[in-house]
């Protein structure tokens, strides 16, 4: 039975809210790694000014502490609000209580896809879930480098991430556990485009031989309009 879930209604407070709430998560894509160049830059250019002290005290602490789970910050209202900033719904063919009880009985990789430049729909996806044990239960695959690079990998992080790579991947699986999966990850990145909708998949068939090697369902998640929102 296909189910609708329409959290597009809001007034237009919630949805000035939720843009600005939005807006941090692209921040931090887009001037995190300007902030990096410039703390590496004041390093040898000015390794004694306060400047240079003041712009390493967050990247330190960044790089110290380790990304965590955070669904409680998803449950503020201004995070809320971003679902009705982006008008977002939700199209299922089974409801996530029928989804958690097949996840008890075996894994299920769930394939996002496209990535988009800032996988909006996927956050939308976790906001309306904030709530729910199911968030928590069920991580996204991130590649390596985001889980290392720093304040992205803490933002990111509230939303719950494992290592993309094979290896982690494999055990996870082979231990009963899902995991949602963006195929066409970074090289789908750069296929974004505001007018066409795109994917990154022909040379993306490993997701199908780690669900044979693990036994693992296939469950495929389209976020429309991914591709068109930053």
């Amino acid at each position: 039975m296909v189910t609708v879930s329409d959290y597009s209604k809001g007034n237009t407070l919630e949805r000035l809210v939720g843009g600005c709430a939005a807006s941090m998560f692209s921040f931090v894509y887009f001037f995190g790694p300007m902030w990096i160049i410039f703390c590496l830059v004041s390093l040898f250019a000015a390794p004694r000014s306060h400047v240079t002290h003041f712009a390493w005290v967050p990247m330190l602490i960044s790089i110290c502490v380790p990304p965590m789970a955070a669904p409680w910050i998803l449950r503020l209202w201004p995070f809320q609000c971003i679902v009705k900033y982006f008008r977002y719904k939700e199209v299922m063919e089974i409801d996530d209580d029928s989804l958690r009880k097949i996840m008890g009985e075996r894994p299920i990789i769930f394939t996002a896809l496209p990535h988009g430049v800032i996988s909006y729909g996927g956050i939308c996806s976790a906001i309306v879930r904030a709530s729910s044990p199911f968030l928590t239960e069920l991580p996204t695959a991130a590649a390596t480098v985001i889980l290392r690079f720093p304040f992205m990998r803490n933002v990111l992080g509230i939303f719950g991430l494992v290592d993309a790579s094979k290896k982690p991947l494999t055990k996870r699986l082979r231990s009963g556990k899902s995991v949602v999966l963006y195929l066409g990850g970074i090289a789908e990145l750069f296929l974004s485009s505001p007018v066409t909708e795109a994917v990154y998949l022909k040379k993306r068939a490993g997701f199908i031989k780690l669900a044979l090697q693990t036994g693992a369902d296939v469950v495929p998640i389209y976020l429309f309009g991914n591709t068109s929102v930053l």
